[in-house]
């Protein structure tokens, strides 16, 4: 339950703009659930017209001592750096940031960092993309999808509009996505090929092909004997390290409805790891 706060944002003028909350929340005892003071403060500028530079801080902390609260828990702050890109021209799109977590004891490193820039016309579109969370980066009144990791991205797309003919227009769409694991001493882990081609023709009926190359890497411990064993089927999979490991849905998402698939699944096997390979093509009307 929330005892009470107070918010004030809004625009202090044409190129500045504030926000502050602060909420207090009641303890619940019995389910150990300690009193704390949540708080955000942001500011934010203007800048070469169109983009934006602001800088936050958001605090979580509990001012009494409770037994079942570790001293590493007591508080958490985040403070941030942010650059929103925005051109004149609308063809460059961009953000970036950097953002640090602290938490008693814990105040090196604890970085998350982002750069995301896009260029976009009518017929091409480029898109690179880098994230690297640390993995003790903590935010307690946000969310974080996943430490301890690196991940790039490409993407590559060329519109094709004929003058003449049944076509409308067509298009051409390449991804590259790659994630690397920090306490694997940022070795590759996953890794996302995709090649895509529309067709839309002049009565808006449409014709896709996308062909996908995607790999996985599932930290399961495996045994002397297991690192030695040769991996054929998903069955052999979860009869040896059990039901659920090769879950097919995790290896192929159903992200298109798709009358034609041709799988084809690889097995690699590490020192203490699986990397599961997944090839497929698909053909969409």
């Amino acid at each position: 339950n929330i005892l009470g706060g107070v918010r004030l944002s809004g625009k202090l003028n044409q190129n500045w703009r504030l926000g502050v909350l602060n909420i207090q929340n009641q303890e619940d005892l019995t389910n150990q659930i300690a009193s704390n003071n949540n708080s955000m403060f942001a500011l934010q500028r203007k800048v070469f017209g169109q983009s934006q530079i602001g800088l936050f801080m958001v605090n979580r902390q509990t001012f009494k001592d409770y037994t079942f609260i570790e001293d590493s828990d007591r508080f958490n702050r985040v403070i941030g750096l942010d650059y929103n890109l925005n051109s004149s021209n609308n063809k460059w799109i961009g953000k970036f940031y950097t953002h640090k977590s602290i938490q008693a004891d814990d105040t090196q490193g604890n970085l998350s960092t982002r750069a995301n820039l896009v260029y976009n016309t009518r017929l091409w579109r480029f898109a690179s993309d880098w994230v690297h969370v640390d993995q003790d980066f903590r935010s307690d009144l946000g969310f974080i999808p996943r430490t301890g990791v690196f991940k790039s991205g490409t993407n590559a797309v060329r519109n094709f509009y004929p003058k003449k003919g049944r076509i409308n227009s067509h298009q051409i769409d390449l991804l590259n996505l790659m994630w690397y694991q920090q306490d694997l001493g940022y070795q590759k882990t996953d890794h996302l090929f995709r090649f895509q081609y529309q067709l839309e023709f002049k009565n808006q009926s449409q014709l896709e092909l996308s062909s996908r190359t995607q790999m996985y890497t599932y930290l399961v411990p495996l045994t002397p004997q297991e690192q030695k064993m040769e991996w054929h089927s998903l069955e052999q999979l979860d009869t040896t390290l059990g039901s659920g490991v090769s879950d097919i849905n995790l290896l192929m998402p159903n992200l298109f409805i798709s009358p034609l698939k041709f799988p084809t699944v690889a097995f690699l096997t590490g020192p203490d790891f699986l990397i599961k390979e997944v090839h497929y093509t698909e053909f969409n009307l």
